[in-house]
């Protein structure tokens, strides 16, 4: 993993938990940019995806977009992938797409887990020429996430 850095830049993450966001005031406040969730699964799209992927570089900051897998499911990396790609296509991010890995996902166990990261990363790369990296907390990362994925950067919440 790794540690933090003092050129890492101040982002947040956001979905619809958040609800109606002041932009302007977050701009202000010093955050210098937002990774919007987007997607989750092979069918949700988060409802104030489109809101929030205006709203951040409408206020001078830079925005990403993070998908929310569900490997617990018979969903394929590669049909999530796809999803994400479906939804993010056309808009403009300066950050890396982001895989949001947490949670029912331990269910595959560390090896199955990171091979499915794998696919999911390698598939968007491939297909849309953009940067990739990975999400999740610092335990789940140790206990579920193997060393194949290093070659990704990690973005510890």
């Amino acid at each position: 993993m790794q540690s933090r850095n003092p050129v890492n830049i101040p982002i947040i993450d956001v979905s619809k938990w958040q609800g109606q966001i002041d932009w302007l005031a977050v701009a202000a406040s010093g955050i210098k940019g937002a990774v919007v969730k987007s997607s989750e699964g092979v069918g949700y799209i988060d409802p104030l995806f489109r809101r929030n992927a205006v709203g951040v570089p409408a206020a001078g900051m830079k925005v990403g977009f993070y998908h929310y897998c569900r490997p617990e499911t018979p969903n394929t990396a590669k049909a999530e992938a796809e999803h994400f790609l479906e939804t993010v296509t056309g808009l403009p991010a300066e950050l890396p797409y982001v895989l949001d890995v947490e949670g029912d996902a331990a269910k595959l166990g560390a090896s199955k887990l990171t091979d499915w990261c794998c696919e999911w990363l390698e598939t968007v790369e491939k297909r849309s020429g953009h940067p990739v990296m990975v999400y999740t907390g610092g335990s789940f990362a140790r206990s579920f996430l193997a060393s194949k994925l290093a070659r990704w950067p990690l973005w510890i919440a």
